[in-house]
């Protein structure tokens, strides 16, 4: 039998999801026969067999032929991070993934850039530091961003909140009152607003309340109960 024609008769096909695999974890969803149409096994597979001269010239010139398909499955599970506004107008990002080359403190920044309206070039991601980071499961395939980005979705809604009580404590308004729009903290009659630099800044100098004493810092963890199965084909 054709090694990829054996290879699509095992794949659990789209109707039988969600299945539940030999060790009791359950694929939620997912084409896997579509994906070698997507990477077009058949045609390689052909143009790699064919034509038969193309083979005796590698073979003239020393060289080694080989062909592998390779089929992948992933599973995603936990994540946390830690976001800090310091008054220095810095934003500290505390992430358990260790990059290996992929670009992290760019793709990581770029993210809470455009969750918190701050600028880029004031955001530190910090990675690897296992004197501060509490929680984390490397850098493995395509998991990094998926879990950094979900943990960085929930800090910044935690972080928003919190400063949203801050706004308004130096704004002298209820937090209900408090907007959080285009990177500024308003109220309708104050007289000003803050941006997270210029909030954090400007409430260190001020005798916050207690329950506010910690500043604009949050934690949070995102723990994937039901995990997901990301999967894909490479030839």
């Amino acid at each position: 039998m054709d090694r990829i024609e054996l290879r699509r008769k095992n794949l659990v096909r789209p109707e039988a999801m969600p299945y539940r695999n030999a060790v009791g974890m359950i694929y939620d969803s997912g084409t896997l026969r579509g994906q070698h149409g997507s990477c077009d096994a058949d045609r390689r597979l052909e143009r790699f067999r064919s034509p038969p001269q193309e083979r005796h010239r590698a073979r003239q010139a020393a060289r080694a032929r080989a062909l592998e398909l390779r089929r992948i499955f992933d599973r995603f599970a936990q994540g946390a991070a830690e976001i800090t506004v310091t008054p220095a107008g810095r934003v500290r990002v505390v992430i358990g993934t260790q990059p290996s080359g992929q670009g992290h403190e760019t793709s990581f920044a770029q993210v809470v850039c455009s969750l918190l309206s701050v600028p880029v070039e004031a955001i530190d991601i910090i990675v690897g530091d296992t004197d501060v980071v509490s929680v984390g499961g490397g850098s493995h395939s395509g998991r990094s961003m998926r879990h950094a980005a979900t943990a960085f979705s929930m800090a910044a809604r935690e972080l928003i909140e919190k400063g949203k009580k801050i706004a308004a404590y130096m704004l002298e308004a209820s937090a209900a009152e408090i907007r959080f729009a285009d990177g500024r903290f308003s109220a309708p009659h104050a007289l000003r607003c803050y941006g997270f630099l210029e909030l954090a800044r400007d409430s260190a100098e001020a005798l916050l309340p207690k329950e506010l004493s910690g500043g604009l810092a949050v934690v949070a963890d995102n723990e994937m109960h039901d995990p997901v199965f990301p999967n894909g084909c490479a030839i």
